[in-house]
């Protein structure tokens, strides 16, 4: 194909286009049968000496002709034209495609025969970079997974089926969850090595152009040329392109001369047709440009000799029958071979490229993967799965466990518990412990036997940082984090920051995801939770550090579950498969059931809504025969407030109590909640007190005071029924050493009839970071009725705050100041009206300042503390009443 005359020009924008630069576009352009845009590619080639091209191909078996021909005269030409070629060797993608099994050994032998192919048929390697996905990816992990994410939130599923085609499927056909994640990695790829140019097959097209689209999403400038080149055909009429399943389609680059031979022979190559007919396609895209003529050698009855310098007019002698198709086929294979002869000699005689090929020539060509029946449940005496269904040959064991979800029945069948006879009383309690979390436990047995052979078990918890935190989440998880580690069990709470992001929470802004993560963990401090045996990991963190380990293990999870099993774990991020979904809920649950492998977790401890993810990942032990499945223990989900709500939401301030509701709030929200007389299913009051109040108050907080063998119990007054419970617990087991109960007096409030302070009446209460002011103003507003020491707080404060700090108390009467030493001669001066009201409650205000001041000075130079509350304060999904007891929080905390 002859190139465009060159001549200076100008674009719309009015750059100036030299000649020198529009000899290179000709040169660019000719590589491609489909160009986006021209006009862009001229003004890339104006301003930039060196552009990026990207190349790229799956290590996958032999390499034909279209493989390698076709790419090696692609290279040439635009390293001839300045450009810097990066050839991304797509090992991992090959990986997902379940090339050659998925066996990443043989994919990177591939890879290394295909090197030695290239460089022995002649490409001009001086401007090219050979770059292994895996590599690459893993040495800068954390850019690119977060570009892969985002384009996976930005694109809808129905949109990223569309580009199937570029792992040679339809978007009709059965899929798996990788390929989603493919066509998002290869988006990111052009990005990701920051191409100028896409030079790949016009059956790339569909994802090229979805970079082009993404970069308009975030705004950015300089998208990539697309430049599509000619897919060559298979030589049996209707190939489109050559397949390396069928030999018989295609010609490989060590092929034999006779082999070359036979099979251009056998090729279909109807006389005086043009279309459609790859024999005269190999002469127009391989021969002519690799020689620049094309000679058919015959005898004079024939015509003689002729050499052809235009593919016209070849077309024009073949359409005519002046050419053959027994002399266009003897002249294709001849030159063929002739090309070919270098590569055959390189595999010969150099050892490396001999043992390579023969591995190759070895490996079977597989593309499609397999999957396991899922959602196996019982109908008619069958078990029926996605897969199909087979006959119940074997009677079930006394010890199978029938478990009911819904409308699905899982009937799992379990080796008898054997172990049970000399199980010991400690297992067995740490057991009972651990067991008590969970609605639903697969399997009794596995933990069991978890709990007798390992002394700390990990456990794995997360969370999303979505926004505020709900009781569901912070009451039941304080809750059930120190169950666990009450029994033993490390626990690993994985903060879901790049899950949030993925599910478009608070926005996608991670910066904002992180800061509610950290809220997160200030409530769960604050509400008790005992974190002497629990991780706090940032899922990001994480996975970066462990990238090599993680996406690998992501990957194969998601080549081995098809598509419709994935979409039904939409549940996990809040969503039903009828929705209208984004790439981004197919990576979801395929990275969250790899979670449990990289924090190598016995125990998934999760909501009930978290259910069939797990068990996708005892699936995927099935799949790879691991013998130590994770054990699921799913704990129940907390109704909402109101009547038919399944669970709080967080959007829906009604339905949820939250960790940071005032006193207030609480009780106008349970006044209004469904709590039906005589009712007790669907009753979510009753639900609070079974899984929140019990739990809490008459169940473990006895246990803690034997977790932490304490002697003595020194909490409040209002404590005392509990630390009770515990000591006639001792008498139950009739355990001598009870702990002696030491409860301290409860602060009234500073109003009249207050029995202690309240944080939904700020007036009430002295806060710790109260300013002075504040303070001053408080006091001066207090109950201190003239002579009454019976209920008058300000006295109270003075017996069990100042006195205690100072060992004295000072006040200033009439220009002179009186010292106490004891809170008897306090009361008889103010009960005879020697200390005025006033005054008592100037020397008050002094007092409680000065104790007051370290927490202020505190608040306000430290940076963590300021730094944080101010970046609470800003998140919009916080009401405002919230942000005053997140200071006090945070205060206290720092």
């Amino acid at each position: 194909m002859e190139n465009a005359p060159t001549q200076a020009s100008s674009l719309a924008s009015g750059l100036q286009i030299s000649e020198e630069v529009e000899q290179r576009f000709n040169l660019v352009k000719s590589v491609g049968e489909q160009c986006t845009h021209d006009d862009e590619l001229r003004e890339l080639l104006a301003k930039k000496a060196a552009p990026v091209c990207y190349d790229g191909f799956e290590p996958s078996g032999r390499m034909h002709i279209a493989q390698g021909l076709m790419k090696i005269m692609s290279v040439n030409k635009l390293t001839s034209a300045g450009c810097r070629v990066k050839i991304w060797i797509a090992d991992w993608f090959a990986y997902m495609n379940n090339k050659l099994g998925g066996d990443l050994k043989k994919i990177r032998v591939v890879g290394e025969y295909f090197k030695e192919i290239f460089q022995a048929a002649g490409m001009n390697c001086e401007n090219v970079e050979f770059l292994w996905s895996s590599e690459e990816i893993n040495a800068r992990g954390d850019e690119y997974w977060p570009l892969v994410m985002d384009i996976a939130c930005r694109n809808s599923l129905a949109k990223i089926k569309r580009c199937m085609p570029i792992m040679g499927h339809s978007e009709t056909e059965e899929l798996s969850a990788a390929h989603i994640l493919y066509v998002c990695m290869q988006c990111a790829d052009t990005l990701f090595l920051e191409a100028d140019i896409c030079q790949l097959g016009m059956d790339q097209e569909t994802v090229n152009l979805l970079a082009r689209d993404y970069c308009d999403d975030i705004n950015r400038g300089n998208k990539p040329v697309i430049l599509s080149h000619h897919m060559l055909r298979g030589l049996q009429q209707g190939q489109t392109k050559m397949s390396k399943s069928d030999p018989s389609s295609a010609i490989f680059m060590e092929d034999e001369e006779a082999e070359v031979n036979v099979k251009i022979k056998k090729a279909y190559c109807p006389p005086g047709i043009v279309g459609g007919n790859p024999c005269v396609e190999y002469v127009r895209y391989i021969i002519l440009p690799w020689f620049n003529e094309f000679t058919v050698e015959r005898d004079e009855k024939y015509g003689g000799s002729k050499t052809y310098k235009s593919y016209e007019d070849i077309v024009t002698d073949y359409e005519s029958n002046v050419l053959h198709p027994k002399d266009l086929k003897d002249a294709l294979s001849k030159a063929l071979n002739k090309i070919l002869q270098p590569v055959r000699d390189h595999f010969k005689t150099n050892s490396r490229a001999k043992n390579l090929l023969k591995q190759v020539k070895g490996y079977k060509i597989t593309r499609y993967i397999s999957y396991r029946a899922r959602n196996i449940y019982w109908d008619n005496g069958s078990i029926q799965g996605d897969g199909g269904s087979f006959r119940q040959r074997t009677k079930l064991s006394i010890f199978s466990c029938r478990i009911t979800v819904s409308s699905l029945v899982v009937v799992s069948s379990v080796t008898p518990i054997q172990f049970l006879s000399w199980l010991s009383e400690e297992v067995e309690n740490k057991y009972n412990i651990v067991r008590s979390i969970g609605e639903e436990c697969i399997q009794e047995d596995e933990l069991k036997n978890l709990l007798a052979k390992k002394p700390t078990p990990i456990c794995y918890d997360g969370f999303e940082p979505s926004g505020r935190m709900h009781i569901a989440q912070g009451v039941m998880k304080v809750t059930n984090v120190n169950k666990l580690t009450t029994a033993g069990c490390q626990v690993k709470i994985w903060i879901a920051d790049w899950f949030a992001q993925l599910n478009n929470k608070l926005g996608g802004d991670l910066e904002r995801i992180k800061v509610v993560g950290e809220y997160f963990k200030e409530i769960w401090q604050a509400g008790g939770m005992n974190t002497d045996k629990v991780s706090f990991l940032w899922a990001s963190d994480e996975i970066n550090g462990r990238g090599g380990k993680y996406w690998p293990l992501v990957m194969d999870i998601a080549r081995r579950n098809n598509l419709r099993r994935i979409l039904r774990c939409g549940q996990i991020m809040g969503r039903s498969e009828t929705e209208v979904l984004s790439a981004a809920q197919i990576l979801y649950p395929c990275m969250q059931c790899a979670d449990i492998f990289l924090l190598e977790a016995d125990i998934c401890q999760l909501g009930m809504d978290q259910r069939k993810v797990n068990m996708l990942a005892r699936e995927y032990c099935d799949d790879i025969k691991r013998k130590n499945k994770p054990i699921i223990l799913s704990h129940h989900m907390l109704p909402g407030l109101q009547q038919g709500q399944e669970k709080m939401s967080k959007s829906n301030p009604s339905s949820a109590i939250f960790m940071e509701d005032e006193e207030a709030d609480v009780n106008e929200k349970i006044s209004k909640a469904y709590c039906p007389a005589r009712i007790v299913e669907g009753n979510p009051c009753l639900e609070y007190v079974k899984y929140l109040v019990l739990p809490r108050f008459n169940e473990f907080t006895c246990a803690d005071i034997f977790l932490l063998e304490a002697d003595i119990c020194q909490l409040g007054m209002d404590q005392r029924k509990v630390n009770m419970l515990a000591r006639e617990y001792c008498d139950d087991i009739k355990r001598k050493n009870k702990p002696i109960i030491l409860s301290h007096h409860m602060l009234p409030g500073l109003q009249q009839g207050q029995e202690k302070m309240s944080k939904s009446n700020p007036s009430s209460a002295i806060f710790m970071e109260d300013e002075e002011a504040d303070v001053n103003e408080k006091i001066s507003k207090a109950y201190c009725p003239a002579r009454i020491v019976e209920g008058n707080p300000c006295l109270e404060y003075v017996k069990y705050l100042v006195l205690p700090r100072f060992n004295e108390f000072t006040v200033e009467t009439d220009g002179s100041n009186k010292t106490f030493k004891s809170f008897e001669d306090i009361v008889a001066d103010y009960e005879n009206g020697a200390l005025a009201p006033e005054d008592l409650k100037k020397a008050l205000v002094k007092a409680l300042n000065i104790m007051l001041q370290p927490v202020r000075d505190h608040f306000k130079t430290n940076d963590r503390a300021k730094n944080l509350l101010e970046q609470v304060k800003v998140i919009k999904c916080f009401s405002p009443c919230v942000y005053d007891l997140i200071n006090h929080i945070a205060c206290i905390l720092t």
